[in-house]
């Protein structure tokens, strides 16, 4: 073996020996790069709260009729987490855990609360701790948490019902402003009271208002005009500002018709989050794009008076409309009826957790700025007035859809005669085009047919000259 061979040999070995010991560091440190997805570990509510020397876990009792949430601390964390600590009276014996929360991290002015989810990660007696999702603490030496409102679970045999609606969660008042200072490595909390505006459930009515849209070839399309009636615990004299948060998804019903006998289904988009700053100056309509749509507007911001007197509403409307005070109009989607061939189709949105979360009013002469106390509620998906006065998920037309199409049909005929009797000229040039237009298409599909069967003919003309042969 020469010296040369010998060399490169020990340099191989050496490769292989330096690609052995990267695939054992590489298998070692797999682990630790994924410990990222790994689930976090959390420390025990109690374990926190009695950090707090004044903390006394006698000063909160078990109450069994106390459903409510309250907050009692809260904490940022080494990751830019919020926690949010509670006291729930009534945990021991029926458990309803707290949902979601409204946050505003700006004050006074500037106030602008969103609404969070909370996920239970510590549960000890009364004792509740949360993460507040998809929150990111901020990096602000002086940071601020404005908490209007923490909602809990909603129990029909505790909060009841509501009229033409279902309550989703049951707000509870908070009314508190933590202040959060970072002085070196140190972080210190102070907690003041601050004032709000509550708007219960049962003071409110939740519905939407159908307007027409108008007719298209393949059927109708309206306008569905969302709205909360209300009135508040205490007076306002103007309103200026609304801020409101609800979810929302789309659907489709359909109905067909096959060789099977047919069938119906109903499927439903993502549910989405959506949030608006309503303001006394703004206005919203309908799009009134079709055949024989009559355009609207309305106010975003009415006083129910104003509402019922504009309105085409229904009797049992009216009837949940007495006392209320203030109609925020918050959102506006699409509804259809069409059909295709041998299938119809009802498509449209709904909306669901419907919520205040800020006011701007006046009241003998001041204005405030304030979070509301608000439950989440889903109104039902009957419309409460409009043009047409239908329950999303039908199939067919009502009888004022059925004569839109019957004179629709009308007008088609009648233009149609006037043409033939003051316009003869028009209804000749209309035949000459049609004539003109069916001796050109012969004419290209004779040529279509050349040139396909071209191929064809230069072949069976071969096999004819290969028979004489």
């Amino acid at each position: 073996m020469t010296a040369k061979r010998q060399k490169n040999i020990l340099k191989n070995i050496v490769i292989a020996v330096l690609l052995c010991l990267l695939c054992v560091i590489s298998m070692q440190s797999f682990p630790i790069a994924k410990a990222e997805g790994t689930k976090t570990t959390y420390s025990n509510v109690l374990e926190d709260l009695q950090k707090d020397e004044l903390f006394k876990s006698e000063s909160y009792p078990a109450k069994a009729s106390d459903y409510s949430v309250n907050v009692i601390q809260i904490a940022e964390s080494e990751n830019n987490e919020l926690f949010v600590y509670t006291y729930e009276p009534s945990r021991e014996d029926k458990e309803l855990n707290a949902t979601s929360i409204n946050i505003s991290t700006a004050i006074n002015d500037s106030l602008k609360y969103k609404n969070y989810k909370l996920r239970l990660l510590s549960a000890q007696g009364v004792f509740g701790k949360y993460l507040v999702e998809d929150f990111t603490v901020l990096s602000d030496a002086l940071r601020y948490y404005d908490i209007s409102t923490i909602y809990r679970t909603w129990d029909s045999e505790i909060d009841g019902e509501i009229t033409g609606a279902t309550g989703s969660e049951r707000a509870c008042t908070v009314a508190k402003v933590y202040s959060a200072a970072t002085v070196g490595e140190t972080v210190s909390y102070v907690c003041k009271t601050t004032d709000i505006i509550e708007i219960r459930a049962e003071d409110r009515f939740d519905g939407f208002i159908r307007y027409d849209d108008g007719i298209y070839w393949n059927g109708l399309s309206y306008c569905d005009s969302y709205f909360i009636a209300f009135n508040a615990d205490r007076k306002i004299d103007d309103l200026m500002e609304a801020d409101v948060s609800w979810k929302y998804r789309t659907y489709m019903y359909r109905i067909w018709v096959d060789i099977m006998g047919g069938g119906n289904e109903t499927t439903y988009g993502d549910t989405l989050s959506e949030s608006i700053t309503l303001k006394a100056e703004d206005e919203a309509g309908n799009a009134a794009n079709g055949w024989f749509a009559k355009k609207r507007t309305w106010k975003k911001i009415q006083t129910v008076s104003d509402f019922i007197a504009t309105e085409n509403l229904t009797d049992e409307t009216k009837t949940a409309l007495n006392g209320k005070q203030w109609v925020l109009r918050f959102a506006e989607y699409g509804y259809t009826l069409r059909s295709y061939g041998s299938e119809s189709r009802d498509e449209g949105t709904q909306v669901s957790d419907v919520t205040i979360l800020r006011l701007m009013f006046e009241t003998d002469g001041v204005i405030y700025n304030l979070g509301v106390v608000s439950d989440k509620v889903t109104p039902d998906d009957k419309p409460d007035g409009g043009d047409v006065i239908k329950k999303p998920g039908c199939a067919g037309f009502d009888i004022k859809d059925l004569w839109k199409y019957i004179l629709l049909g009308i007008a088609i005929i009648a233009v149609i005669a006037l043409i033939i009797a003051f316009f003869p000229h028009v209804i000749n040039l209309v035949i000459w085009l049609a004539q003109k237009f069916v001796k050109l298409l012969l004419t290209v599909l004779k040529g279509l047919w050349i040139i396909i069967s071209a191929p064809f003919r230069v072949i069976a003309a071969l096999i004819r000259k290969g028979k004489d042969k």
